[in-house]
């Protein structure tokens, strides 16, 4: 269980990440994972140009930060994770949003099944 989490921010984690790990995607987002050597769990959130302008940009990526912190608790520490943004999530109803964060966690095994 995880009750906070560090940023991924070097480029060559990233790298390292789209590369190596594994991902899975729904309507609104794409999840790339992959286990780290840390006990804490490293996120980070990614929004394309394509979204619009900074605005647009920056409020979709703090829709996606507030959607994982809510749900946090629950993830089993060790992974390095990196959130895509997609079009769809744009309009999207926040209470979405951590259902699709949710069932793309299940997926990879980042949290357990309840």
């Amino acid at each position: 269980m995880v009750n906070s989490y560090l940023r991924l921010c070097k480029p060559g984690d990233f790298q390292l990440l789209f590369k190596q790990g594994r991902s899975l995607a729904s309507t609104g987002l794409v999840l790339y994972y992959m286990p780290n050597q840390l006990d804490g769990c490293r996120v980070a959130f990614c929004v394309g140009k394509n979204f619009g302008n900074a605005v647009k940009r920056n409020r979709t990526r703090r829709r996606m930060r507030e959607a994982f912190r809510s749900i946090q608790r629950e993830i089993i520490g060790g992974y390095d994770l990196a959130w895509v943004a997609r079009k769809p999530l744009i309009d999207m109803e926040f209470s979405l949003i951590i259902q699709q964060m949710i069932s793309l966690m299940k997926k990879s095994g980042v949290i357990g099944e309840e």
